[in-house]
């Protein structure tokens, strides 16, 4: 028996313009997908939110018969997944194993360029960030599929925030609208300052992918967000909606442990739920 685990993301930096080719900063999460392959005479799986995603990585990357179980590595007792780039991870966990257990060792770009193609197909689209992440992991600079690695030294927090929400229709929304050229400008113009005020680069991308919401026509920041952003201002940092927004997580950023500490004394009265998730490593296979 084999499994493997690969990190979840969080995006600190450039959501929806990454869609446009712009740069974006992604931050790897230490919870994301765990899956397991049995050696047996014939090829099943399971997966708590169906199955075609495994199939798909595993016949791709030409994994041996066996039974094939995938798992999230950390529900955290939530109603509903919380938004972490759980597919992806599944993708990447799924076709390392199913390489590891043909006898193959596949990492780094033909995982990553891999995984994108049968993600982007059977999600029907996608710019290859969360992939990117849970594939490298760490934090890092994902533009045009490729993956610059950057140095990680700040106090994070991850809090959900009541409620899921579906990508797809704010996504089609977006490639609808016909102002992106410019928000795609403000949006690498935040990415820009991520190297020397990374504090900075959150707000800046927070308030540029708000104002495109506001014209798109969907929400960016629910109270919640709104009020654990305000939250980590007060404590000397910043917080913006990771990924689609309108739900899901927030990402909240600290230049100094005891800000961290403070903002999270403080989170509850916000109606968030601290997430306890660190930085996610690359991908590992190991025996059971």
């Amino acid at each position: 028996m084999l499994m493997a685990t690969a990190p979840g993301k969080v995006v600190l930096v450039g959501e929806y313009a990454v869609l446009d080719g712009a740069p974006a900063i992604v931050l790897a999460v230490s919870a994301g997908a765990r899956i397991r392959w049995t050696a047996a005479p014939r090829t099943t799986f399971v997966a708590p939110d169906g199955d075609a995603l495994l199939r798909a990585a595993w016949d791709d990357a030409g994994g041996p018969p066996g039974h094939i179980e995938g798992e999230p590595v950390a529900t955290f007792g939530l109603p509903s997944k919380p938004g972490l780039g759980g597919s992806a991870a599944a993708v990447v966990a799924a076709i390392r194993l199913a390489h590891a257990a043909a006898g193959r060792d596949v990492t780094g770009d033909r995982l990553a360029a891999q995984a994108s193609a049968v993600h982007r197909r059977i999600q029907g689209g996608g710019s290859g960030v969360d992939v990117a992440a849970s594939t490298f992991g760490g934090c890092g600079r994902f533009l045009a599929g490729s993956w610059t690695a950057l140095r990680w030294k700040h106090p994070f927090a991850v809090v959900w925030t009541g409620e899921s929400v579906a990508t797809g229709p704010r996504v089609a929304r977006y490639l609808d609208w016909n102002g992106r050229e410019a928000f795609v400008a403000r949006a690498a113009e935040a990415v820009a300052r991520w190297q020397d005020d990374p504090i900075a680069a959150i707000a800046a991308s927070s308030a540029a992918t708000a104002a495109m919401a506001a014209e798109v026509g969907f929400t960016w920041d629910t109270p919640v967000h709104k009020a654990v952003a305000e939250l980590a201002r007060q404590h000397g940092g910043a917080a913006k909606p990771s990924g689609a927004g309108g739900g899901d997580v927030a990402v909240a950023l600290f230049n100094e442990p005891n800000e961290l500490a403070a903002f999270l004394t403080a989170l509850p009265a916000t109606g968030g739920v601290h997430l306890p998730v660190g930085v996610g490593g690359p991908p590992e296979v190991m025996p059971t």
